[in-house]
């Protein structure tokens, strides 16, 4: 049976196979046929072990790699008037990087703060992103509001629906401000389809990511399950963006203590498996 989605349609984050550098993140990637690497910024951080800018623009070019995102900036929200300018100030660092190594997008975790009132936290998100909206269409970057599980609104994301993510978006309204699709994030909200095709008509689908829901998870960060481990109907909901518009890469993207043990070659093999049989395999998703 033919795999539904090619492999150029495949991007991997980088902070997925954990294991490796970004220059084997790009050689094992390009061995594979994958089509494109988001970039987490610790490997283009010489401060944190990684390559300079420059040089991961040169590693990622030579591999002929896309580069669907530059991972991440944001957590604006703080009580602290100090803080909210030193996010903004790092976002800005962030789109320099991010035109740096050919990145199309930045993705934004926008952050939440248990001391702040969630409707006081995404006034200060909006704030931020239009703080930085400008410097981003110089850069020609989109930036990628990503709407996390409701489980992170107390300290990662005050924006936990696409429902919210659209209404901010159309809040702002600012060509290069838009959406991060993780099906992890958003497989469970009422009205999904309904609010893929708003952003699709938007025009604000900048970016999909895909994993999978376990049913029984040993920690709610680092154990997302690979596509076909858990629950979610993955398949349609990659069906449902392209509905909308959306013509980009799926970016792979797991937190997993446990496949983060594996032998990385071992993983990218299930992973390249898993992105294969999407959509085409019953055994796997419930298509």
């Amino acid at each position: 049976m033919t795999a539904a989605w090619p492999m150029n349609k495949l991007a991997i984050h980088t902070r997925t196979t954990r294991n490796w550098d970004l220059r084997s993140c790009c050689a094992k990637y390009q061995q594979a046929g994958i089509g494109g690497v988001s970039v987490w910024r610790e490997l283009i951080d010489p401060a944190q072990g990684g390559v300079s800018p420059d040089e991961a623009r040169r590693i990622i070019v030579d591999a002929g790699l896309v580069v669907p995102a530059l991972v991440r900036a944001g957590f604006f929200v703080s009580a602290d008037t100090d803080e909210r300018t030193a996010a903004i100030d790092d976002a800005r660092v962030a789109i320099r990087d991010a035109q740096a190594i050919g990145a199309e997008q930045i993705v934004l975790v926008v952050g939440a703060s248990p001391g702040v009132p969630l409707e006081h936290a995404r006034s200060m998100v909006c704030d931020a992103v239009v703080a930085i909206a400008d410097d981003a269409a110089q850069a020609n970057l989109r930036l990628a509001i990503e709407p996390l599980h409701p489980m992170y609104a107390s300290d990662r994301s005050c924006i936990n629906t696409l429902a919210n993510a659209n209404d901010i978006c159309a809040q702002i309204a600012h060509p290069q401000v838009g959406v991060a699709l993780d099906v992890y994030h958003l497989w469970w909200e009422p009205g999904l389809a309904t609010q893929i095709m708003r952003a699709g008509q938007a025009g604000r689908i900048f970016g999909v990511h895909i994993c999978d829901w376990k049913t029984t998870l040993s920690d709610p960060l680092n154990d997302r399950g690979l596509m076909g481990d858990g629950c979610i109907d993955i398949a349609n909901f990659m069906r449902s963006t392209e509905a909308a518009g959306f013509d980009g890469m799926f970016e792979v993207e797991v937190f997993s203590e446990s496949y983060w043990a594996m032998d990385p070659d071992q993983y990218l093999a299930l992973i390249i498996d898993r992105f294969s049989n999407l959509g085409t395999n019953p055994s796997l998703l419930n298509d």
